[in-house]
């Protein structure tokens, strides 16, 4: 899975992407009514798996729950709770890379920080490469091996554009069909997608289905200051008419945060927005410690309603001090 397109200049590409967001109104918050058709991810009979993470206050992990800790509801009925699965094994991980124009001097950090993620969670976990700028590519095949993906990451050198949405069908289409258990893609870009065929509704669906969780660092905060320090930004605000350059260029950036917020929480991650480059190796980490201490929820659905495939799915810890990270919903089997 590649696309491959012409490559033209990084500022008017993105003076395009932004009048564009204007135009429209984003309808993400909606995301899931609007499937019905394509057939859903797979479960075992009615048998449902739900991975949750447990953060304290300071969002460290927190260990030592026990089944009755937690309620489940779906579509706000609730469910009765059959086990909590509690383990350190194997996360299949897709580190998804933005490595378009906007990071390509810090490309030494990103490798840096992407293996020392990937050194937190070691064997057996399989790792899989995938970057994204003018064309989606996958950079390695699944590996265990941390030598292998160290080689894969000094080979990859950067492009100009950014093809986020492709990526993220990739990842979760390509990458993890067919895969169970622990499973997630942690994807590091700037939020400007200007070269993807895919829309970010068809990225968000994508990886819904394909049961991952999402971790996002995005470079928003590092590179919102830099596009602001471009004159011909100003052709957005004169098309804008109303909202001065900042302004725009705020609202702009904004929406990629929001964007990048829902789609980690649809599928139970976080987003994380670093301040600078340097942060990066503490956010990969924080990462890493999510998913070695993710669990599962197993229950029998009481739902019998097949007309409606998308069951959104709500967690509640009875802890007080306890923030649970769950993915929103699921779809149903096609019959």
């Amino acid at each position: 899975m590649m696309f491959n397109r012409p490559v033209g200049g990084i500022v008017l590409s993105t003076v395009i992407v932004i009048s564009r967001l204007f135009s429209a109104e984003s309808n993400s918050a909606d995301l899931p009514q609007a499937h019905n058709t394509r057939p859903p991810f797979r479960v075992n009979v009615n048998l449902i798996n739900v991975p949750i993470t447990v953060l304290d206050e300071k969002g460290r992990p927190i260990v030592g729950l026990c089944l009755n800790d937690f309620r489940l509801f779906e579509d706000d009925v609730e469910q009765d709770l059959q086990h909590l699965i509690i383990n350190q094994q194997a996360v299949d991980a897709v580190l998804l890379l933005d490595i378009s124009r906007s990071v390509h001097h810090e490309l030494s950090r990103i490798r840096k920080a992407a293996m020392h993620f990937a050194k937190a969670l070691g064997r057996p976990s399989r790792f899989s490469v995938v970057t994204f700028s003018d064309e989606v590519e996958v950079a390695r095949d699944w590996t265990s091996s941390l030598r292998a993906v160290d080689k894969a990451l000094q080979r990859i050198s950067y492009g100009l554009r950014t093809s986020m949405y492709d990526g993220i069908c990739l990842a979760a289409e390509d990458r993890l069909k067919d895969h169970d258990g622990k499973k997630a893609i942690i994807m590091l870009t700037d939020g400007i997608d200007n070269e993807s065929h895919f829309s970010f509704q068809q990225a968000a669906e994508a990886a819904i289905r394909s049961q991952a969780s999402v971790y996002v660092i995005g470079l928003t905060n590092i590179v919102q200051p830099e596009i602001e320090k471009i004159p011909r930004i100003q052709f957005v605000a004169r098309a804008l008419q109303n909202l001065g350059e900042k302004d725009s260029i705020k609202k702009f950036f904004d929406e990629k945060r929001r964007e990048l917020e829902d789609l980690s929480r649809l599928t139970g991650g976080r987003a994380f927005f670093p301040l600078g480059f340097q942060e990066l190796h503490e956010a990969y980490g924080q990462v890493a410690d999510e998913l070695k201490s993710k669990a599962f929820l197993t229950y029998v659905s009481k739902n019998q309603d097949t007309n409606h495939p998308y069951r959104k799915i709500k967690v509640v810890c009875r802890r007080e001090d306890a923030t649970v990270l769950f993915r929103a919903g699921y779809y149903i089997r096609a019959k």
